[in-house]
């Protein structure tokens, strides 16, 4: 396939669910080229940010296609900086029944590691330095 245009970044505002925002803020951009959708989520905490204890989830710019029944579709990566400190690479999935981007650390948990959801205390306690960058690509509905 070519590609001749792909044209500008488009700015939208994602839902946040299972965060409060307050003075934090959220940088959102996409780019739709047939019916492939590419997009970044720069995401600041502030001083009044609150976390609640699951998942942290932030809308898509437009719908999602799946097939074949795959409830969770990896899509892109990222960074976490939950404390302005470490730096935790992260995976980016879309769950499909929501239409929602979801932030997955890798954590270990005895001998092994394995992808939790990140919240308020993975994959640390977010404070007010904290930062993170998602980004992916997914076929738009």
């Amino acid at each position: 396939a070519q590609l001749n245009q792909i044209g500008d970044y488009d700015s939208w505002s994602p839902t946040l669910t299972n965060v409060t925002l307050g003075d934090g803020t959220v940088n959102a951009h996409y780019a739709v080229v047939n019916e492939m959708v590419h997009f970044e989520i720069e995401f600041q905490v502030g001083s009044t940010t609150s976390f609640t204890s699951t998942s942290m989830q932030f809308s898509l710019p437009s719908d999602a296609q799946y097939g074949g029944g795959m409830q969770y579709n990896v899509v892109g990566g990222g960074w976490a900086f939950p404390q302005g400190g470490s730096i935790y690479s992260i995976q980016t999935l879309v769950i499909e029944s929501t239409n929602r981007v979801v932030p997955y650390a890798i954590v270990t948990n005895g001998s092994y590691a394995q992808p939790a959801a990140v919240r308020s205390t993975i994959p640390d306690t977010w404070n007010s330095s904290g930062k993170m960058f998602m980004n992916g690509i997914y076929r738009a509905a």
